[in-house]
């Protein structure tokens, strides 16, 4: 998982790549295959590749590879989006607009104020049909005291609430096939980190066409390849809060 903000849509989200464990040595060396590689040459002329990946990463997309174009990087990722959609995986994505109210909310219950709580929650709700069947290792990019607080938390109280005897009555059932309180990784180790950092940022691109930004041209050209992961889209929704003051008779 990845999470974002875009300061032109106010949309904070979250975005997660469920990848089968049947399926994770395969995609990852196909992966391999795809990511760019820099040519060094040496005093003597020897020319090598060195196989130390750049870390893909959104806005800082090849910026360490010499002599990267634009035009590479939407090779990149073309080659990102097609390994998501012919590995059959599957996208989730849950955000909210950042608006007055929720800023207002956050601080007055001192809650994060990029609304991951809300997110992590919808997201898990989105795959509570599939943890019917299989269980769900969740694997979080980063590794702050908020964004454990936010993640790790939420799965710790379904446990404690099962254990009061409290599970008939959840309104979010399987959750005891999540694994784990949730782990944590650096990106730069992590290629699903990375790939799902990569569709969250051809989504904020689609973001920005639907609620009417200018798009530049360098944008205009990834919008294509954003709305190529469509297939593998399970669920996407963003959510627009509404907070009803309370009214004192």
């Amino acid at each position: 998982m990845d999470d974002s903000y875009n300061d032109q849509t106010h949309i904070s989200s979250i975005t997660g790549l469920l990848v089968p464990a049947s399926l994770y040595s395969e995609t990852r060396s196909r992966f391999y295959k795809i990511v760019p590689r820099a040519e060094k040459i040496l005093a003597d002329g020897t020319r090598f590749i060195d196989i130390r990946p750049p870390e893909l990463r959104g806005s800082k997309y090849l910026k360490n590879l010499p002599n990267a174009d634009e035009n590479l990087i939407f090779q990149t990722l073309e080659g990102v989006v097609e390994l998501i959609v012919t590995q059959n995986l599957e996208v989730y994505r849950s955000g909210c607009y950042i608006t007055q109210e929720t800023s207002k909310l956050s601080k007055d219950f001192n809650i994060d104020w990029r609304l991951h709580d809300i997110c992590w929650l919808n997201m898990v709700s989105m795959l509570e049909a599939k943890m019917t069947q299989e269980m769900i290792v969740p694997v979080m990019d980063g590794f702050s005291a908020t964004t454990v607080k936010t993640f790790s938390q939420f799965v710790k109280n379904m446990d404690l609430m099962r254990s009061a005897g409290w599970g008939p009555i959840m309104n979010i059932k399987n959750t005891e096939n999540i694994l784990g309180e949730v782990f944590y990784c650096d990106s730069r180790y992590s290629i699903f980190t990375q790939i799902a950092d990569n569709i969250e940022y051809l989504r904020e691109v689609a973001d920005l066409a639907r609620e009417g930004k200018a798009l530049t041209s360098f944008k205009r050209r990834l919008l294509p390849i954003s709305e190529r992961l469509s297939p593998s889209i399970i669920r996407e929704e963003i959510t627009l809060l509404k907070i009803a003051e309370a009214t004192h008779e």
